[in-house]
């Protein structure tokens, strides 16, 4: 069976977090990006808006505080991909072309509708993407507000799918440029993917006056440069990520005060925390347990302000939205423009009178397949599922695109493989991990970035993501046990920092537990026990084309704990007596062999380092003690075996400037040593 980490079974698509997370660790950054790739087609795109629900599960929060695995993902995408972002996607419909036929056709090229495309795509099928907007991306591309989301980020996505084989249709529009009997007729399914584009308003007094602006297209107007023009102090009626976008949007416009007002509280808003805080950081000021009551207007018809009531509770007894109100006590917030952002509803003239609604309007689909009413017809996406984060519409593209395969080829779905998800952390273990401080992005100071729609959050550098990867405590890259080869001999049991292993007849590891340090695979007299991604040798890396004693072949084996923090790679090899060394990172250095020592220098290495953490795997271990013994042990065993000691060297980690001196002095010490063989 399968173990899933709660990391990644809390991520609506699975991507494999620990995964990317070693990689990255691991300094392989383009390996990293392929994982993050491979299960979401928007991979850019996420690395800077999705609101990671992987984080809310990462079980590292039992110790200190989730590891920002949202600043890591974006870290590995623009370290990882090879090609730059282009400035726009490829647009290639003629609109005065003829629609071209093939296996499937879909209505809409946002996140769900071209995540599906590229599905279908890669399991051979033809698929032509129709979108009435001028360039794709659906939301990402008309709503999500450029200072959050750049749109060269947006077309380096789009441009890969584009070169997957996924053809992109603009211009087009539904109900317009064709119908959807054409559609049906021309293509063996049709998808519909259309989103929410279509913004709620309130039916109360005032609430149908021009000066009374919807949402979303409001933020479309900011998006393409062409804005709606507001006046000197705007209030948000609403309480999401949308309303916060729209304040914060208006306030770029050059507008003074930004009000938001919304029914529920603090605690109860329907935005995330730290949308709330950016936007209160940029002066945003939120009027909280309010509802609207009129909108109110002066003599000559301009808005004069918003009379809001007291809320005295959003939802009934059986938690179903119900608000209920003191009428008695009223005030007034004073604007010149109301912008409403109460939600989102989808525009589906175009199916009306061919696939069924609801009697709220919704287009029915099957849950399970998200098929229509209608032979043939499908949907994915907020249209399908209602309104949720862009990486939950992503899901719902790779969920109808496995239907859409099975309806084509006449196939079942494919049976789900078992799964297990690998439980909380216990009280036993996360008492022991050594506690290191979260690190977060760095933003622009409001005062600054409220003066223009660029970019006001900075991405890592590499020794901040390194350091933030180190966090990482690789759940689910644990110790695996082969029974077979297995003595019951005890030594993982007596090892363990954390105390993990069991041993009756035979040892078991479990994956709740562990904490992949390595030791009792480095320990087992049977080599029984293997940690997955764990490099036990040098991996074929040859040194006989080095022949400059000044610039001796060296590994340099460190500590996980230590990247960032203490040793960055990339760093440590630009020095011109070290350019010659590679860098493995273990879990722990306990986790080293002394064969895979011995390999080493069999393979012409000239010298080994061993770059530990001055703490130790666990906060009160004995396991400082234990290494030094090893590695006391390691060098007795060369010298046996006439291997000068000197090329063996173990180095404790205090700080960056401190760990360069240190392997500095010992490359020029054995490049005086000279080769070994």
């Amino acid at each position: 069976m399968a173990y899933l980490t709660p990391c990644s079974y809390g991520c609506p698509v699975k991507t494999n977090v620990p995964g990317y997370v070693d990689s990255i660790i691991n300094g392989d950054y383009a390996e990293a990006f392929k994982i993050i790739k491979e299960n979401n087609p928007f991979p850019s795109v996420c690395a800077w808006v999705c609101p990671h629900p992987c984080e809310d599960n990462c079980r590292r929060a039992k110790v200190d505080a989730p590891v920002n695995i949202r600043a890591l993902k974006r870290f590995a995408v623009e370290k990882g991909k090879k090609s730059k972002y282009p400035q726009r996607a490829r647009n290639c419909f003629d609109k005065k072309g003829s629609i071209p036929g093939g296996d499937i056709a879909i209505i809409g090229a946002g996140p769900s509708g071209l995540t599906a495309a590229h599905d279908l795509v890669q399991r051979g099928f033809t698929v032509t993407v129709f979108d009435r907007h001028d360039e794709p991306g659906g939301h990402f591309f008309a709503s999500i507000p450029v200072f959050r989301l750049p749109r060269e980020v947006l077309s380096g996505d789009i441009a890969m799918l584009q070169e997957s084989g996924v053809d992109i249709r603009c211009g087009f529009e539904v109900g317009k440029d064709a119908g959807l009997e054409e559609l049906r007729r021309k293509y063996r399914a049709v998808v519909l993917a259309v989103g929410m584009q279509e913004s709620k308003m309130l039916p109360i007094p005032g609430g149908e006056h021009p000066a009374v602006l919807p949402a979303l297209p409001f933020l479309q107007r900011a998006n393409s440069g062409n804005p709606m023009p507001v006046g000197r102090s705007v209030i948000v009626i609403g309480g999401g990520d949308v309303a916060m976008d729209v304040a914060r949007t208006a306030l770029r416009q050059g507008v003074s005060e930004a009000n938001v007002v919304c029914l529920e509280s603090p605690e109860e808003m329907p935005a995330h925390a730290w949308e709330v805080q950016e936007a209160r950081e940029e002066g945003v000021r939120l009027y909280t347990g309010l509802g609207p009551k009129e909108i109110l207007f002066s003599r000559d018809e301009g808005v004069q302000g918003l009379e809001v009531q007291k809320v005295l509770r959003v939802f009934d007894e059986e938690g179903r939205f119900n608000p209920c109100f003191d009428t008695g006590q009223t005030k007034v917030i004073n604007g010149d423009n109301v912008i409403v952002s109460v939600g989102q509803a989808a525009s589906l003239s175009c199916v009306r009178g061919r696939l069924q609604l609801d009697s709220r309007g919704n287009l029915m689909v099957d849950r399970d397949t998200l098929a229509a009413s209608e032979d043939g017809f499908f949907a994915c996406g907020e249209v399908a599922q209602g309104p949720g984060a862009a990486v939950s519409a992503i899901a719902s593209g790779h969920k109808v695109a496995e239907s859409i395969a099975a309806y084509l080829s006449k196939t079942g779905p494919r049976k789900p493989k078992a799964i297990a998800v690998i439980g909380n952390l216990p009280d036993k273990v996360s008492k022991h991990i050594i506690t290191h401080k979260r690190r977060n992005l760095k933003h622009l100071k409001p005062e600054t970035r409220v003066k223009s729609f660029g970019v006001f959050e900075m991405g890592f550098n590499e020794e901040n993501a390194l350091t933030e990867a180190s966090r990482c405590l690789r759940c689910g890259l644990g110790a695996e046990v082969d029974i077979s080869r297995c003595i019951g001999c005890l030594t993982c049991q007596r090892i363990c920092p954390y105390g993990v292993p069991a041993v009756e007849s035979k040892a078991s590891i479990s994956p709740d537990i562990c904490q992949a340090c390595g030791m009792c695979a480095a320990a087992c007299p049977a080599g029984a026990i293997t940690i997955p991604g764990l490099k036990r040798e040098s991996d074929g890396d040859s040194y006989d084309r080095f022949s400059n004693p000044a610039n001796p072949p060296l590994v340099i084996y460190a500590c996980r704990k230590t990247v960032g923090r203490k040793i960055v790679p990339g760093t440590v090899t630009g020095y011109p007596v070290l350019n010659n060394a590679v860098i493995r990172v273990l879990p722990c250095i306990g986790a080293l062999r002394k064969d895979t020592l011995l390999t080493n220098f069999a393979r012409g290495i000239w010298g080994v380092a061993l770059i530990s953490c001055s703490e130790g795997c666990t906060s009160g271990s004995l396991y400082t003690a234990g290494r030094d013994a090893e590695f006391k042990a390691s060098l007795t065993l060369l010298g046996e075996i006439g291997i000068d000691t000197g090329r063996l060297a173990h180095l404790n980690a205090e700080n960056q400037e401190s760990v360069i001196n240190k392997l500095t002095d010992f490359a020029q010490k054995v490049a005086t040593i000279g080769s070994l063989w």
